[in-house]
């Protein structure tokens, strides 16, 4: 299947969030030349939990790690993002239900990482 160019935002986000959630897509950044727009390089490490890893993870946290939320998990998440150096691995995934994902994206919201702390479900 041939991917289109997408050139606005909502249709980009919406296939890769309906494509990701299937489990058909990866997110990874390009980057191009400032000069001519050529692709020059893209990240080589994956960003998703999948297979074994994602499976240890869901049985692991079974609900929501957001405190007080009881929730089935419906993704996995870097508490220390990606674009810091956080990497794909179980110390730093946590499973998360979708509002409580998007949630801690919003202004006023944080995520402390306990690396000290066993996790307990």
């Amino acid at each position: 299947m041939r991917c289109p160019y997408l050139y606005d935002w909502q249709p980009a986000h919406e296939l890769a969030k309906r494509a990701g959630a299937a489990g058909l897509a990866q997110l990874r950044h390009l980057y191009r030349s400032p000069d001519d727009g050529q692709l020059v390089a893209m990240d080589s490490r994956s960003r998703r939990f999948e297979g074994g890893l994602a499976r240890f993870i869901r049985l692991r946290d079974q609900v929501c790690r957001t405190p007080w939320c009881d929730t089935p998990i419906r993704h996995i998440d870097h508490p220390e993002p990606v674009a810091d150096d956080g990497e794909t691995s179980a110390r730093n995934g946590q499973g998360l239900c979708e509002d409580c994902n998007y949630a801690k994206q919003a202004v006023g919201w944080s995520v402390e990482v306990l690396h000290d702390r066993p996790h307990t479900a």
